[in-house]
C-alpha cells in the first residue's frame, strides 16, 4: 500500500502534478481542498470569509487524518497550509510518503498571476504580493522540510516525473 501526500506552497503544481503522479502510479487522485468543499458544502473562499481560517484548518485537519487512516493507496494533493497545522506532518509521514513540491518565489508569483482564486491573497495589491509570499513561505518552509522527498516542480517533463515516481516507490 502506498499513500502519497503532496505538500508545498500555493501555485507550485500540487494538483496538476498530483494527477500526473497518480496516473503514472495507477492510483486514485484526491485533492484535499476539493474534499473540504465537498464535506463543508461551501467554497474555500466562503469558508474563509464566513467561518475564518481557524475553522478551515480544523476541517482540513479532520479530513486529512481521515485520509491517513484509510486502508487504500492514493495520491493526495494538500492545501499549502496543511503541513503547518499541529500533528499533520507527523500523521502524513507515519502513514505514507510526503513529497514537498518546491519552486522559486518568482516562479510562484508568475503562476499565481495567472488568476486562480486564492483566499490568502485576497486584499493584497499586486505590488505587495511578493513580500507577502516571501514572508509566508519562509514561515512554512520549516514544516515543508520535514517531507521525505523535496522535488523542484518547475517545468516537470516525463523524465523528471519518472524519476520522482521511482523515488516515491523507494520510500
Amino acid at each position: 500500500m502506498k499513500k502519497v501526500f503532496l505538500i508545498g506552497y500555493m501555485g507550485v503544481g500540487k494538483t496538476t502534478l498530483g494527477k500526473r503522479i497518480a496516473n503514472s502510479m495507477r492510483l486514485p487522485f484526491y485533492d484535499l481542498d476539493k474534499e473540504i468543499v465537498r464535506m463543508d458544502s461551501r467554497l474555500i473562499k466562503e469558508i474563509f470569509v464566513q467561518s475564518g481560517e481557524l475553522h478551515f484548518r480544523e476541517v482540513e485537519t479532520r479530513i486529512l487524518k481521515d485520509f491517513c487512516n484509510r486502508k487504500e493507496s492514493f495520491v493526495l494533493s494538500t492545501g499549502g497550509g496543511a503541513a503547518t497545522s499541529i500533528g499533520n506532518m507527523e500523521s502524513m509521514k507515519d502513514s505514507g510518503v510526503v513529497v514537498w513540491l518546491d519552486m522559486s518565489v518568482d516562479k510562484i508569483l508568475s503562476r499565481l498571476a495567472q488568476g486562480e482564486d486564492r483566499p490568502l491573497l485576497e486584499g493584497f495589491p499586486e505590488e505587495k504580493r511578493q513580500d507577502f509570499i516571501k514572508t509566508h513561505l519562509a514561515e512554512r518552509v520549516p514544516h515543508y522540510r520535514k517531507a521525505h522527498i523535496r522535488f523542484d516542480s518547475t517545468n516537470v517533463n516525463a523524465e523528471k516525473l519518472e524519476h520522482l515516481v521511482k523515488e516515491i516507490h523507494s520510500k
